[in-house]
């Protein structure tokens, strides 16, 4: 039998679409069928932008991180160290829901985007549960509202031989 039952994030009022300087809101869903002993519980929040293509046999590959934090919900910081072991946390069996909240920075942070298979602008929270190691998933969005106007007609250059044109149709 599985001691982890369920191991999920989940937002605040089922909400995946934030925008700038807005908090993420919700809680990381711990259900155990018997009790179980853990280094701790971490959340890594990430944004990240990656573009590759090729054009004419040049390829071109770019990368930026744009958001990294981590926040420990439960038990011992991820990679602590010290003169004694680290201390394992003991979880009773049932279900819990360990909540958290992190504001996003208010300035600097692109519109999630998905271009098929040539790039991204994706945001995401990890869950780790550290020893024994299980981690989950959930990717949010990012949207500035405010800037929907400024997408349209929008263009790249990036290179002289090729131009990206970004049309938004309503």
């Amino acid at each position: 039998m599985e001691k982890l039952r369920q191991f999920a994030i989940e937002f605040d009022e089922r909400n995946d679409v934030f925008e700038p300087g807005e908090f993420v809101k919700g809680h990381v869903v711990v259900d155990l069928a018997e009790k179980i002993k853990i280094k701790g519980l971490w959340l890594q929040f990430h944004g990240r932008s990656k573009v590759s293509f090729d054009i004419h046999d040049d390829d071109y590959t770019a990368s930026e991180t744009y958001l990294s934090h981590e926040v420990t919900l439960f038990g011992n910081e991820q990679g602590q160290t010290g003169d004694g072991p680290v201390t394992s946390h003991v979880l009773p069996a049932g279900r819990h829901a360990f909540p958290f909240q992190v504001q996003l920075p208010a300035d600097g942070l692109p519109c999630s985007f998905e271009w098929q298979r040539y790039g991204y602008v994706r945001y995401t929270i990890n869950a780790t549960i550290g020893k024994p190691y299980q981690s989950t998933k959930k990717v949010f969005k990012v949207l500035d509202k405010g800037e929907e106007d400024s997408w349209e007609g929008f263009s790249i250059t990036v290179s002289q031989k090729a131009t990206i044109n970004v049309i938004i149709i309503d």
